[in-house]
């Protein structure tokens, strides 16, 4: 399947999920306003001060050609989350925010247009209502789409996670970073001003497709728990109950110099090692460790990634 092919199966899949939530919400089965709605965690003033922290102070807000300086953020694949709106509402309670900077503009998008027109329809008053904070809904494949707007920050709620598991179910070769994922990354440092922010909230405590990337100068990661964030944490762990319900918020500061169409995408990753390398904590040779699997079933990166893994935390012999 092509990623034409994909993106449409992926268009059709969220217009139909959408359709039947607007469908239970106007026979009065649910509330489509309602934050189990809301993918991951729901909208805590804890959560959204964090979020708003990492925003760009109005000193680096660079004024455009009319003279007007303005804040512009991205969220993609919004969904009927209420992040972007939930976001300006409080940046523009506080008592200085229309003096620092004379103008707001939030983009929350999608790929489902039954998504924006939702959106747009429950957010209708706050949209026409606000002079120096702006909220669009619009369609966007990230995927795409060629960058027409530059933005201080983009937002990501669950699309990131979404294109993770994507690759992992149709990842066959041995690329430890598939092209999906180099694909919205390359892009996402496209939409991005020269020093902006991706910011990313997620049930995954990590991301090595972020971590490795070379667009990044820093990524750096907040670990939020139940107790903090009052329980509005709505994703439950996987894991049979040894680990806590933890979700994460990863601000990636944009790397300026980082040219896609020159320059290696991911961190590299030394590939000399070869099957009599040993650890030396345990003396196990590296043919030793894949133990009877070869090389070829995962691919030499993975298993090397593996292999240092290993020799990092090692103990030695038990």
């Amino acid at each position: 399947m092509t990623t034409r092919q994909q993106n449409h199966k992926t268009k059709q899949y969220w217009d139909s999920f959408y359709s039947n939530l607007s469908s239970h919400a106007s026979a009065g089965l649910s509330d489509p306003t309602d934050q189990s709605f809301e993918w991951i965690v729901a909208n805590s003033p804890i959560l959204l001060d964090e979020i708003l922290g990492m925003l760009l102070p109005s000193s680096a807000i660079v004024a455009d050609d009319d003279g007007t300086r303005r804040l512009r953020s991205l969220e993609i694949g919004c969904g009927v989350s209420e992040l972007s709106r939930c976001l300006l509402q409080r940046l523009l309670r506080r008592e200085t925010a229309c003096n620092d900077i004379l103008s707001y503009e939030f983009m929350a998008t999608d790929v489902s247009q039954v998504c924006i027109n939702h959106c747009r329809q429950r957010d209708n008053e706050f949209i026409h209502k606000n002079s120096y904070g702006h909220l669009h809904y619009e369609t966007l494949d990230i995927l795409t789409t060629k960058a027409t707007q530059l933005y201080n920050v983009i937002l990501d709620k669950g699309t990131l996670d979404t294109f993770l598991f994507r690759s992992k179910r149709t990842n066959k070769g041995s690329e430890l970073y598939p092209h999906l994922l180099l694909q919205l990354l390359n892009n996402i440092h496209a939409w991005l001003k020269n020093g902006g922010k991706y910011i990313i909230i997620s049930p995954r405590g990590r991301i090595k497709a972020v971590r490795d990337y070379v667009g990044f100068t820093s990524v750096r990661r907040i670990s939020f728990d139940e107790a903090t964030l009052g329980g509005s944490i709505l994703m439950q762990s996987n894991s049979n109950g040894n680990k806590k319900n933890n979700i994460y918020i990863y601000e990636c500061k944009r790397n300026d110099s980082y040219n896609s169409q020159r320059d290696e995408p991911f961190r590299i990753v030394d590939k000399t090692a070869n099957d009599e390398s040993k650890c030396t904590n345990c003396n196990q040779t590296f043919k030793e460790f894949r133990g009877n699997v070869k090389i070829e079933d995962q691919g030499k990166i993975v298993w090397i990634r593996k292999w240092e893994n290993h020799l990092v935390h090692c103990k030695g012999a038990t």
